[in-house]
């Protein structure tokens, strides 16, 4: 886990908790980091929007199926693995720097406004297409194991000096 500043770094949830609802500050102090490992096995949905603060999100717990990011000012990372996710919505996260989805069943994502997105990993998921164009920070992408059947923008993109990545192997 990643230091920011002082804040409150939420790791569970209650054991009886579905859904989660993070607030902009506890006990006066601002909500900086989401952390819920494979072990939060409860929660199902988790909306972060009110934690204007939060600069990282991290999601291993494989029951979650929805998570409410957008207009996070501040959110640099989202790492959301091997949970039951259809969609990301990242839209209005101006600040986000890195995007670890893999392994989800995500067959949409809504980045809109994420110029600074450099490293993109949405691996293992269930995505027909892609446009990297609105991201010209973007150096890292991989997005193999999906159902894009055309990768040809893609792999356009990634023969450029400076980018890395990988999008074939797509399941069609």
């Amino acid at each position: 886990m990643t230091y920011y500043e002082p804040g409150v770094y939420i790791t569970s949830a209650p054991r009886d908790a579905t859904s989660l609802t993070l607030p902009a500050s506890l006990e006066g102090l601002p909500v900086v980091t989401l952390s819920l490992p494979a072990s939060n096995k409860g929660v199902t949905s988790i909306d972060a929007r009110s934690a204007s603060s939060l600069q990282d999100i991290r999601v291993l717990s494989p029951q979650v199926a929805s998570l409410a990011a957008s207009g996070l000012s501040m959110l640099s990372s989202i790492h959301v693995m091997n949970t039951q996710m259809t969609s990301l919505d990242c839209s209005g996260c101006d600040q986000l720097f890195s995007v670890y989805a893999g392994f989800n069943k995500i067959s949409t994502a809504n980045l809109v406004g994420c110029a600074k997105l450099n490293n993109l990993f949405l691996q293992g998921n269930e995505l027909t297409s892609f446009d990297v164009s609105p991201f010209p920070a973007l150096e890292m992408l991989y997005m193999q194991d999906n159902r894009i059947a055309d990768t040809s923008q893609l792999e356009a993109w990634l023969a450029q000096p400076g980018h890395q990545g990988n999008v074939k192997q797509q399941r069609l």
